[in-house]
């Protein structure tokens, strides 16, 4: 995004004549393609905003469209038709990709978020297999648990911005890292096939990658919401390292398999669940220096667009969190707590010229840090 952004005006051109052309066709269909066409056009323009960093109508545009989908579902039932023979199940699930695309944004900048609505649970499988025996077993499961973690880490900042009481969160949160575990131990015997058997070298691998490290760093979210010091985050540094050794095996996998892949400008435009949001985990809440430092390294290396994530925009905003962090620790490698950003304080603003950050450091004495990051 910058001032001077020649395809934003071309695609507010083609995005007004889209939305004449939805009005027009909208009204000469049937019910159940009215429906498709409105969830496609969900999908278009919630992706469309999120990639200009516009995370309000993104989010607008997303949860609608969710919600048609559920209306839709619950009627056709009720009626006792198939919805799902009607709607294109990958349209769903794309969907769906996008709304975790954008809770996870929400969760990891709480203070753009909503403080005050209460959002509902995630419904859980609590029947898992032994073992999976494919990639494409494990990823529904996995997408449910990472909604789940993500959803309840956004209830919680909201319950502690009006005081409320935790127990519930509580028991929600180790029944949602009991899952996690389940899944884990079903998932192991795909992951060590990657090193020893069939996956490896195959294409599969770069899903396998992409999935365990967005699981672990869900995991982590969900675990560590709850607690007021961010040293809480210090047990995490081996899964911090396995999150990033695993992103960038996959980045590298993933440019060796898709070399014709489509490119917007420097950026690749990734439509799938994406790792950036996970490597954003560890480059905000890891303070092992080498870890971050990769961390943030990656998300430079490798410029992607994962819907509203910007791999070259959160690598600012990290580094602008390092560095307050190790300024106030006066050149130690240990940054102490009194120096750490309380997470559940980050707000983020993308705007044409840049990033606004706002975010309060330390916890006994509290100091407010602001910035205007310019794009790099």
């Amino acid at each position: 995004m910058r001032v001077n952004d020649e395809h934003l005006d071309c695609a507010l051109v083609q995005q007004s004549k889209a939305i004449s052309s939805f009005r027009k066709g909208f009204s000469e269909v049937e019910e159940y393609h009215q429906v498709r066409l409105a969830l496609l056009a969900s999908m278009l323009f919630g992706s469309f905003e999120s990639f200009y960093g516009n995370w309000e109508a993104a989010s607008l545009q997303i949860s609608s469209g969710i919600r048609l989908l559920r209306q839709w579902e619950t009627t056709q039932k009720k009626k006792g038709m198939p919805a799902r023979g009607i709607i294109d199940p990958q349209l769903g699930a794309t969907l769906t990709r996008l709304d975790l695309q954008m809770e996870s944004y929400l969760a990891l900048h709480p203070m753009n978020d909503n403080p005050v609505e209460q959002l509902p649970s995630i419904p859980l499988n609590h029947t898992y297999p032994a073992r999976y025996t494919i990639l494409a077993e494990a990823f529904p499961q996995s997408l449910e648990l990472s909604t789940a973690g993500v959803r309840h880490t956004r209830n919680v900042y909201r319950a502690i911005n009006r005081g409320l009481n935790l127990e519930a969160l509580e028991r929600e949160r180790d029944s949602i890292h009991s899952l996690v575990r389940q899944w884990k131990k079903a998932f192991r015997p795909i992951l060590l096939e990657r090193e020893t058997g069939q996956y490896q070298g195959n294409r599969d691998t770069v899903g396998i990658l992409q999935l365990y490290a967005c699981v672990i760093s869900f995991e982590i979210l969900c675990m560590s919401t709850l607690y007021k010091e961010e040293m809480i985050h210090d047990r995490y540094t081996d899964q911090f390292r396995q999150i990033v050794s695993a992103s960038r095996r996959m980045f590298e996998m993933d440019r060796f398999w898709d070399r014709r892949s489509r490119q917007v400008g420097h950026l690749k435009a990734q439509f799938g669940l994406g790792v950036l949001m996970a490597i954003y985990i560890v480059a905000t809440r890891c303070r092992e220096p080498s870890i971050r430092r990769d961390a943030i390294a990656t998300l430079r290396e490798w410029p992607s667009k994962n819907g509203i994530w910007d791999s070259l925009h959160v690598a600012q905003v990290a580094e602008w969190i390092m560095g307050i962090e190790e300024e106030m620790a006066f050149g130690s490698e240990d940054i102490p707590e009194e120096a750490r950003v309380r997470m559940s304080s980050l707000k983020v603003t993308t705007k044409r010229e840049g990033i606004e950050v706002e975010c309060i450091q330390g916890y006994a004495v509290q100091r407010v840090r602001k910035a205007s990051i310019r794009f790099s």
